[in-house]
């Protein structure tokens, strides 16, 4: 059985490559930026935080994931309610990770943004994509006032590791 992906994964340079994922909410702008920077909000799908968003840190607490530890995120560029660019991860590989919000009429257009270097493309997109569609998911059904505990990762991995794998192949040539 084929699986479908929404991810898409485009060249920018040589070396350097972005996953790209779409979403579409029936609501404005303002409605789904709540839901992605309010620390109650956010943590109804991806993670509760901590810390004054002023400073340009703040520490989260993924719900999904494994461990208890807080994860250090940078905040780079926050525009209310069109932009938001975080740096997370490990110190020397940071994932840096965009949402863009489009009004289009009483709809709005969310693009998810995550830029890699070939290696890491090579190396983890079959891990990271299906990842990040099961997040996107949830952000849908968190916006939605659906339980996003309802979407279940063991319909995203391994299913949808392999179309990622194919993608990451198509990056090495």
């Amino acid at each position: 059985m084929s699986v479908s992906v929404t991810g898409l994964l485009r060249p920018t340079t040589d070396d350097q490559f972005e996953l790209v994922l779409h979403r579409h909410f029936d609501v404005k702008p303002e409605t789904v930026w709540t839901v992605l920077t309010d620390s109650v909000e956010c943590g109804r799908w991806m993670g509760t935080w901590e810390g004054d968003p002023s400073s340009g840190v703040v520490h989260m607490k993924m719900v999904a994931e494994e461990g208890d530890a807080l994860q250090v995120v940078k905040i780079l560029e926050c525009r209310a309610p069109e932009v938001v660019k975080v740096q997370q991860g490990p110190a020397d590989q940071p994932w840096t990770l965009e949402v863009h919000l489009a009004e289009n009429g009483p709809t709005t257009e969310l693009t998810f943004i995550q830029p890699m270097a070939r290696d890491f493309v090579l190396s983890m997109l079959s891990e990271v994509g299906p990842g990040w569609e099961y997040y996107m998911d949830r952000l849908v059904a968190a916006v939605a006032e659906e339980d996003a505990n309802e979407i279940a990762w063991d319909d995203y991995y391994p299913a949808r590791k392999e179309p990622y794998a194919v993608m990451a192949r198509a990056a090495e040539l």
